[in-house]
């Protein structure tokens, strides 16, 4: 089996543990993901399945977007509400207030991975550290936030604001609700998250994990979507079928070995491979620019593999 898992993942679950549930239910070799979520949010996390494991990082899975829910006046080591709480304030700030410390984290930004992250210093992931009670300094870093919208404003007990937010990777938005908090004044840390989008992947594809462990092996094997669909992005030159099983083996590809009818392809552009029946045999790198428009040595090396299905994936 071979394609892409949206799984809508469920809160308390972190990204390892849907991985190992699916495949240990379904009795398969390769699972992979394509960038975690946290352990108490939820939403889209996208699964390669079988060969598919070899194209995650061909993936078109950015920018994320999130809706979240930010807590006024807590703050925690954690940064999130299952966290420890260091300290409590009242707030009632009004919605002028709180646009305009939102604006302020538009576009470029910095920030500094908290110490409860998957972020590795010496090896070792941060937040064993910091279970241990360690903290150490840690670099900023450069993030880009695309879209930071205000949703809606409660007011409860510690004052709610419900925002959407488009971001680059490796934005942390516990890091940007404390950051907003603490510009306001009275802190902030993150409480409901949801992945609604990861790059071309929606929550509205996703399918539920409770779902997903209830189907059958004959069904299962029906939801993944096909790889060739995940990677549509990218342009597509077609092979001769003569040469299927050179392009399978890793070999590169001259211009005597195309299809007729291959479009604009620009150098060092990214390309999926395809034989006469459109199934997909990988991905390769132009190593000039061509079309068929263009005069090019019938002999010339124009694509060299970056990721190639094997003849065992047949």
């Amino acid at each position: 089996m071979i394609g892409i898992l949206v799984v809508d993942k469920p809160s308390g679950w972190t990204s390892h543990d849907v991985v190992g549930k699916i495949r240990s239910h379904f009795e398969l070799d390769k699972v992979g993901h394509a960038g975690t979520l946290d352990p108490n949010a939820t939403g889209v996390l996208v699964l390669a399945v079988g060969a598919a494991t070899r194209f995650i990082r061909f993936l078109p899975t950015d920018p994320k977007e999130y809706e979240a829910e930010m807590i006024l006046g807590v703050r925690t080591d954690t940064l999130d509400i299952t966290g420890q709480v260091l300290s409590e304030k009242s707030s009632s700030l009004d919605l002028e207030e709180l646009e305009s410390a939102f604006a302020e984290f538009s576009g470029e930004i910095c920030q500094v991975p908290p110490m409860f992250s998957a972020v590795k210093s010496g090896g070792k992931p941060l937040h064993r550290l910091a279970r241990r009670g360690e903290e150490i300094k840690r670099e900023p870093r450069k993030v880009h936030i695309f879209d930071l919208r205000i949703l809606k404003v409660i007011a409860d007990e510690h004052q709610k604001v419900l925002f959407s937010v488009t971001c680059s990777k490796g934005t942390y938005v516990r890091t940007l609700c404390e950051d907003i908090g603490n510009r306001l004044g009275p802190g902030a840390c993150l409480g409901r998250l949801v992945r609604v989008r990861s790059g071309d992947f929606a929550l509205r594809d996703a399918h539920k994990l409770s779902g997903i462990v209830e189907l059958s092996k004959e069904e299962f094997a029906k939801i993944p979507l096909p790889l060739n669909e995940a990677l549509v992005k990218y342009n597509l030159v077609a092979v001769k079928d003569e040469f299927r099983a050179l392009v399978l083996s890793g070999g590169s590809i001259n211009y005597s070995m195309v299809a007729p009818g291959v479009g604009s392809i620009g150098k060092d552009e990214t390309v999926r491979i395809i034989d006469n029946g459109r199934n997909l045999l990988g991905l390769a790198k132009a190593q000039i620019g061509f079309s068929a428009d263009v005069s090019v040595d019938p002999k010339q090396i124009i694509l060299r593999p970056v990721c190639i299905l094997s003849h065992k994936n047949d």
